[in-house]
């Protein structure tokens, strides 16, 4: 064979292949289309998924299109106003706190900042939205152990969920201490996925996303692929496997302890970085359920008063005053189809919060002076 002809023949496949390409996505578009969503999450070089720290994602659960955008150091932006010199509060979350599904508008930490400005004044304080879905409390503990001296918040603001200890227990990178009663935790580092680093880092994750939110046939392909490929909380995977839950092991130590360990860890370091710690919940876990709950967070929840009150940390539990009405009309303050809450349970999340614990807070630190502290070290 010729080159030429070679050459010819190359042409000649390189064109059926495109042709059937485009048959193929022609074919989805109309039959089966499907959810054109992107890429938003990264993986630390300690295995630890982040939001990524700038541009934007489209996110796509059938009709509901959302896009979310984002700022350093990997925080959802919601707002395009400048928070320099404001206080900055941390908010450390799952998909809920993140806002899975909502415009940066309408999540609820959006909410709360929309009711502080209007007491306060925009500027003053700022909101700063690092939650991620799929987190548990580990993985929040262990971001704030990471970008918390770069961020230099004067406040935590952690919400927790109804599986964050659950997630703990099954994230490959908390190893607990021998027992069902462990007094101790050691963070294990996870060598970063090489393909999702390859995709989503680079002149390539341009690409990547853009045919991620544009093609169909791609998104097959890649909803195929992920149970093949390790996708899980360390492959390709966001909307798609990173949902509200996860899955907590068989065999697991204490959960009241494992929350007692993980959060002292949180209390010491605000402690040593002059920040305030405070803890609430999202108002959809159940106040009734006790310790002997086999779902580990409900479990440690039944002693989170005791504990953070022997920690010195002002918490609220949402759940004794939202949780009936969440309930009763779950359908109207979920998304349907998916469960994460709406625009509406949003704000009845805000208000309450912000009325029955964070109004209070704010009061008592505007009233302190700023904190001096030494300039942020280079990381």
């Amino acid at each position: 064979m010729s080159a030429r002809e070679l050459a010819s023949n190359l042409l000649l496949l390189l064109f059926a292949l495109v042709a059937s390409a485009l048959l193929a996505e022609g074919v989805l578009r109309t039959l089966l289309p499907q959810n054109l969503s992107g890429s938003w999450r990264i993986q630390t070089e300690t295995g630890l998924l982040v939001n990524k720290s700038h541009g934007s994602a489209r996110h796509q659960f059938g009709e509901r299109v959302v896009r979310y955008r984002f700022s350093e150091p990997h925080l959802r932006e919601l707002t395009r106003t400048s928070s320099s010199g404001a206080r900055k509060i941390l908010v450390l979350g799952d998909s809920f706190t993140f806002g899975w599904l909502l415009e940066d508008a309408d999540t609820y930490v959006a909410r709360l900042q929309a009711l502080i400005d209007a007491e306060f004044g925009a500027g003053t304080f700022a909101l700063l939205d690092a939650a991620a879905g799929g987190w548990g409390t580990a993985d929040y503990l262990f971001f704030l152990e990471d970008f918390g001296p770069e961020i230099r918040p004067d406040a935590v603001l952690v919400f927790l969920n109804i599986d964050d200890i659950g997630r703990s227990l099954a994230s490959p990178l908390l190893k607990m201490g021998n027992g069902a009663a462990p007094s101790s935790a050691e963070r294990l580092r996870v060598s970063p996925s090489h393909l999702k680093q390859v995709l989503n880092s680079g002149p390539l994750s341009l690409a990547y996303q853009w045919v991620l939110e544009h093609s169909h046939l791609v998104q097959l392909v890649r909803n195929a692929l992920l149970p093949r490929v390790g996708a899980g909380r360390f492959g390709l995977a966001d909307p798609v496997v990173l949902g509200p839950r996860g899955a907590a092991p068989a065999q697991q130590p204490d959960p009241a302890a494992v929350g007692a360990i993980l959060f002292r860890r949180l209390h010491d370091w605000c402690e040593a970085h002059h920040a305030a710690l405070w803890v609430t919940t999202t108002g959809f876990n159940d106040p009734r359920v006790g310790a002997n709950s086999t779902e580990p967070t409900q479990a440690f929840m039944a002693s989170a008063a005791r504990t953070f009150a022997q920690l010195g940390v002002p918490y609220a539990d949402l759940g004794i005053v939202l949780h009936a009405t969440l309930t009763a009309r779950h359908d109207w303050y979920t998304i349907p189809g998916d469960g994460h809450p709406n625009e509406r349970a949003a704000q009845l999340i805000a208000n309450a919060l912000y009325a029955r614990f964070l109004r209070e807070r704010l009061l008592d630190l505007d009233a302190q002076p700023s904190a001096l502290r030494p300039p942020s070290p280079e990381r």
